[in-house]
C-alpha cells in the first residue's frame, strides 16, 4: 500500500468520525428540546376547584366551579345572575398552556300575566386563557366571547380563574357530634328526642301524648278501627301498646326506618291507640341557641345530614370542602344552636 492510499485512509476515517460527532450533538439537542416543550406545557389545571371571575362593562361576578378529569365542569355557587341549568366543557390545546371553556347557562325571566310573559333564553360564552404558575397554584387569565350563531363571536369581557383547592383541603372542621347514633338506622328517634329535651319518652317523630283508653269496635279519631289497626303493628310496637310500656314503644320506634315508624304511629293515632298532644314551651327545650335539632337535621344539605347521622367526621370534612365557605358556617352555627355540634 502507497503513501497516497494511506493518506485516503485516514482521510476516511477522519470524515466518518466528524460526522458522527454531528449526529450524536444533533440527536443530544434534539433531546434537550423535546424535554422542554414537555416542560412548557406540563401545567395542570384538572381535578382542581376554582373561582371564576367574570367582568363585563362594569358588572362582574364570581362563581365556583370544579374542572373534572373528563373535561366537563361542575358549577358550584355563584354571586351573579342564577341560572336554571348550566353546562360547560373545558380543554387544553396540546403541545401549549393555552385554556378554553365553553359555558352554556339558561336563565328564566319574564312574569305571567304580563305582556312579555314568562320566557327563557341561553348564553352561551367561551373562555380564552393561558394558564400559568403562581406558587404552587393554577391560575388561568384570558378573555370572555359571546357565542352567536346569527351575529358570531363577540369579545364581551375578561376572565381570572384562581385555584382554591387547597383552601378547601385546609378548611376542616374542630367539634363533635353531640348525639348518640346506630350506624344501621341513622339517627335514633329515641336518642333525638331526648336531645331536644321532650319529656314523654313515647313521643318520637314529634309526638307527644299517651296511650289512649280504646275500646274494640268503636272508630278512633281518624276513623280507624282500634282492633285492625293493633292487629297490623309489628310485633314490638304491639306490645308495648299491650303493656301500656312507653319506654317499651319508644325503644320499638327507635329500631324502626323513619317512615315505617311514622306510618304506624300515624294508625295509633287515627285509630285512638295514642291520644297526640301539642307540645307547650315549656314541654320543648330547645337546644343552646334556641332551635329544635330534629328541625335543624331537617334542613341541612343531603350530604352534610348525612354525615351527622353516621357521626364521621371524615365524611363530613370531605362534604364541606366542597361547599361554599358561607354556606359552611350557616350550617354549622345552626347545629350548634341546636345542640348537634359543638
Amino acid at each position: 500500500m502507497g503513501l497516497t492510499d494511506t493518506t485516503m485512509i485516514l482521510t476516511v476515517s477522519l470524515i466518518t468520525i466528524f460526522l458522527f460527532q454531528i449526529s450524536a450533538f444533533t440527536f443530544i439537542q434534539s433531546g434537550i428540546s423535546r424535554s422542554h416543550t414537555t416542560t412548557l406545557w406540563g401545567i395542570r389545571c384538572e381535578d382542581k376547584f376554582y373561582q371564576l371571575e367574570e367582568r363585563e362593562d362594569q358588572e362582574c361576578s364570581t362563581t365556583e366551579l370544579y374542572l373534572q378529569l373528563n373535561r366537563n365542569v361542575d358549577f358550584g355557587d355563584t354571586d351573579g345572575p342564577k341560572p336554571i341549568e348550566v353546562e360547560g366543557q373545558w380543554q387544553v390545546e396540546p403541545g401549549t398552556d393555552n385554556f378554553s371553556m365553553t359555558v352554556r347557562r339558561k336563565f328564566s325571566s319574564g312574569q305571567e300575566g304580563t305582556d312579555m310573559g314568562e320566557f327563557q333564553f341561553e348564553i352561551l360564552r367561551e373562555y380564552r386563557g393561558e394558564m400559568t404558575m403562581v406558587g404552587e397554584s393554577v391560575a388561568i387569565t384570558g378573555i370572555m366571547l359571546n357565542k352567536d350563531e346569527i351575529f358570531g363571536d363577540k369579545e364581551v369581557g375578561f376572565f381570572n380563574m384562581i385555584d382554591g383547592t387547597k383552601e378547601r383541603e385546609s378548611y376542616a372542621l374542630e367539634g363533635r357530634f353531640k348525639f348518640e347514633i346506630d350506624e344501621t338506622k341513622g339517627l335514633r328517634l329515641s336518642e333525638l328526642a331526648a336531645v331536644s329535651g321532650r319529656s314523654n319518652e313515647s313521643q318520637d317523630l314529634n309526638i307527644i301524648g299517651d296511650f289512649g283508653n280504646w275500646q274494640p269496635g268503636i272508630a278512633g279519631p281518624g276513623g280507624y278501627d282500634p282492633m285492625e289497626v293493633f292487629q297490623a303493628l309489628p310485633p314490638a310496637m304491639a306490645d308495648a301498646f299491650r303493656n301500656r310500656n312507653s319506654a317499651q314503644l319508644s325503644a320499638a320506634l327507635a329500631g324502626m326506618d323513619r317512615e315505617e315508624a311514622e306510618y304506624y304511629m300515624q294508625g295509633c293515632i287515627d285509630g285512638g291507640l295514642w291520644i297526640q298532644q301539642q307540645a307547650t314551651q315549656q314541654q320543648q327545650q330547645l337546644g343552646p341557641g334556641g332551635l329544635d335539632p330534629y328541625e335543624v337535621l331537617e334542613t341541612l344539605p343531603p350530604a352534610m345530614a348525612e354525615a351527622f347521622r353516621k357521626q364521621d367526621l371524615e365524611l363530613l370534612n370531605r362534604v364541606v370542602s366542597q361547599m361554599d365557605r358561607s354556606e359552611v358556617e350557616y350550617h354549622i352555627k345552626r347545629c350548634e344552636a341546636a345542640g348537634l355540634w359543638g
